[in-house]
């Protein structure tokens, strides 16, 4: 099933160009890190976002995979559908007791289409990720991997994911994320713990795991696009931080400044990552 899955997203990705956003690279680190943790969208891969730059091709494209899996439903209703499906699981998540709720979407879908097998869902909501949210690697973004990992530098992923994220990443950049140097218990995925960034918990459960790998939090650095769900938590939960501003798409919508922690850096581009590793005598 996970070569099947590779091979939809291969065949479906095209090329995202990041939008150069309008921001002064700056800082630097103040200890050579041992371990480096990522963000996946809009840190190591271009992502479209709520708004589709192409809607007409984006609603044909719902269309073809409605028809081709015999679902019973029309575009607007299954948008209409997972939308309403997402917000009560939300809300009854925060009833609960969880401020940042997550979901799992293979739940979602199982929930709108009873009748399917788990794999058979796994396939369309691949497609449908691909038609509405698709993502492409950042420039740069494999090269600095197989650098941080020839420095010897642990790396792993602190992501608001699902189940299709590594699978995206593994296609997109053609290699497993273990062939890339990721360690496995160091790539956390919010739909595995219910809870999304920016919660504590997952910063709790990245400085736990890095412990059982004889590394620190405040030698390991967290690079993310967002202030509020990267910047801010993982600052306050002891590690140091370096802002992604690599897309205007994702970095220049997002609310930052007020509240925000200060990053210890900003970068432009993936490549700066190394320079600041570098920068230690």
């Amino acid at each position: 099933m996970g070569s099947e899955l590779l091979a939809i997203v291969k065949r479906g990705s095209k090329r995202i160009r990041p939008l150069p956003p309008r921001t002064i690279v700056s800082g630097r680190l103040p200890r050579k890190p041992r371990a480096v943790l990522f963000d996946v969208y809009g840190t190591l891969l271009a992502r479209v976002g709520k708004v589709h730059p192409r809607p007409a091709a984006k609603r044909r494209q719902l269309e073809a995979l409605i028809r081709r899996y015999e679902l019973t439903t029309t575009v607007a209703e299954l948008e209409a559908g997972l939308q309403s499906a997402i917000a009560r699981e939300h809300a009854a998540l925060r009833a609960a007791g969880r401020a940042n709720p997550e979901v799992s979407i293979e739940r979602i879908w199982a929930g709108m289409f009873s009748d399917r097998s788990p794999e058979d869902l796994r396939r369309v909501i691949v497609e449908y990720e691909l038609a509405t949210h698709p993502a492409w690697p950042m420039p740069g973004c494999r090269r600095l991997l197989q650098a941080l990992a020839c420095r010897g530098l642990t790396h792993g992923i602190v992501s608001n994911a699902q189940f299709y994220t590594p699978v995206f990443l593994h296609a997109l950049l053609g290699a497993s994320l273990q062939d890339l140097g990721f360690s496995s218990s160091l790539c956390l995925y919010s739909c595995d713990f219910g809870v999304a960034k920016p919660d504590p918990a997952l910063f709790d459960h990245a400085r736990r795991r890095l412990h059982e790998l004889g590394l620190r939090e405040e030698e390991t650095v967290m690079v993310g696009n967002d202030p509020r769900n990267d910047i801010g938590p993982a600052t306050r939960s002891g590690f140091m931080t370096v802002l992604a501003a690599l897309d205007g798409r994702s970095y220049e919508s997002t609310p930052h400044g007020v509240g925000s922690a200060q990053p210890d850096a900003v970068i432009g581009h993936l490549a700066a990552l190394e320079t600041l590793v570098d920068g230690f005598t």
